[in-house]
């Protein structure tokens, strides 16, 4: 079963700052199918749809373009694997960790560092002036890297696990990838182009739709992991 269009809404970014392709789904025709697309950068998904009246706008992102040509054009065959194993791979990975910057300091404010939290600068010639840093209040905004709630998000090497010999994924994002498929789906065929390519996920008994997933840096995860496949997609 192919994802359903809030499956496909799921893996968009939410980042305000990202392309604002990447909000909401966008379309791409090739050879002439039309191709609904969700995506946050990191992961994609593609669902097939001729329905033209869906509201979903024609994307022009050159590089989803190519992962098409890379499904559609090129040998499409690798493992075949249990989606519920794949997925249970990738449990247990926490979205956010303790702030390393604050230690999980949860004021929106804090003291000033300049002023110590006086308020008070004194100049070269011994005079008391309020301090430019934070405007005499003795305060500045909490931390920058986590704006006062104290959590960051997991960095990447953390969530790194070996998806093959060659090839490493952020465990974290394959897994809301994975969480926009169909529960009835049973197996997926994973394919590796190139440890540095995209990773083109497929159920092998529905060419409607697929997935993509950016690779990270094989030396991010452990040396004594296993990978999860055995072997290399042919």
């Amino acid at each position: 079963m192919k994802p359903t269009t809030d499956q496909i809404q799921s893996v968009c970014s939410t980042d305000p700052d990202r392309s604002k392709w990447l909000n909401a789904p966008f379309s791409r025709t090739v050879d002439g199918k039309r191709w609904v697309i969700g995506s946050d950068g990191h992961i994609a998904v593609f669902v097939r749809s001729e329905d033209t009246d869906d509201g979903v706008k024609d994307g022009t992102v050159a590089r989803f373009g190519e992962a098409l040509d890379d499904h559609i054009l090129k040998d499409k065959y690798g493992p075949v694997v249990s989606r519920a194993k794949l997925l249970a791979w990738t449990d247990g990975i926490p979205a956010d960790i303790i702030c390393p910057n604050c230690d999980g300091e949860t004021d929106p404010e804090r003291d000033c560092s300049e002023c110590d939290g006086s308020g008070i600068h004194e100049c070269d010639y011994g005079e008391d002036h309020d301090c430019r840093e934070c405007d005499g209040s003795g305060k500045t905004d909490g931390c920058p890297d986590c704006e006062g709630t104290g959590r960051a998000a997991t960095p990447f090497q953390k969530t790194a696990g070996r998806l093959t010999r060659t090839v490493a994924v952020s465990r974290l994002v394959l897994r809301k990838l994975l969480t926009a498929t169909s529960e009835s789906v049973d197996s997926l065929m994973v394919r590796t182009l190139g440890s540095h390519d995209p990773i083109l996920i497929s159920d092998p008994d529905d060419p409607r739709w697929f997935g993509v997933v950016m690779p990270i840096r094989y030396d991010f995860a452990e040396d004594n992991q296993p990978p999860f496949i055995q072997g290399e997609a042919p």
